[in-house]
């Protein structure tokens, strides 16, 4: 029988990412998504920070099972020049908040980290156009992070045991986000205690090795201090 999990106070719930995304509960004008007839490769974007910029935007996939979004923009300025990002696997909404855009997506960091693509959980990202280069501003939009660590916790959950790994990866990178690094060690211990660390899958890692690598990847990544 499976053990019972540690409560959490986020619960699951419909995730920003992967799936519909920009959909459901986030409020969007449209949204890059490749399988809907709704596609708008083009647009005109205000974003907002300490020097407001208006950019056009262009969507560019590079086609594939996975790989690659390309995001092109150019600043509406007498001498714009490209500024191109690229997002990896993952696709992206542009969500508008106030009077301003952000451009919604997932980390690309953590695919095939812990687990096939499939099972690879990608914590929310988001990015902003801030002079010459796209920030990320995730900090800056933590109710969307809660919503995303509601959805990776709760496919975890649902996953058969030994296979939702790539998922909780993705949760404790939210819950980072979310400064909620003292929860995270005790949650992460309790899971580990009761065994629910070992993957069934060949190549990946599993059990206190899947633990250490998770802390490792989470500090080099910016998410979490190595002692979580």
């Amino acid at each position: 029988m499976k053990a019972a999990l540690p409560t959490q106070e986020i619960e699951p719930g419909l995730g920003l990412i992967p799936g519909d995304f920009g959909r459901g509960n986030a409020p969007f004008p449209w949204a890059w998504v490749l399988s809907t007839t709704s596609v708008r490769a083009l647009c005109i974007a205000h974003f907002g920070g300490p020097r407001p910029e208006t950019a056009v935007l262009l969507n560019v996939y590079s086609g594939g099972a996975h790989c690659c979004t390309l995001i092109d923009a150019y600043r509406v300025t007498s001498n714009s020049s490209l500024i191109e990002r690229d997002l990896g696997n993952p696709g992206a909404s542009l969500i508008s908040v106030g009077s301003h855009a952000v451009l919604v997506t997932a980390d690309n960091a953590f695919a095939y980290q812990f687990a096939s693509y499939g099972g690879s959980g990608m914590p929310l990202k988001t990015l902003e156009l801030r002079g010459h280069s796209f920030v990320v501003t995730t900090r800056e939009h933590l109710n969307w992070v809660a919503v995303d660590a509601g959805f990776q916790w709760g496919s975890y959950v649902q996953s058969q045991p030994g296979y939702g790994l790539g998922w909780l990866a993705a949760w404790a990178a939210d819950e980072c986000t979310l400064g909620q690094s003292a929860q995270l060690a005790s949650t992460l211990g309790q899971v580990q205690a009761q065994g629910m660390l070992d993957s069934t899958l060949a190549g990946w890692p599993s059990g206190s090795a899947y633990l250490d690598q998770l802390r490792s990847f989470l500090a080099s990544h910016g998410y979490c201090q190595r002692k979580t």
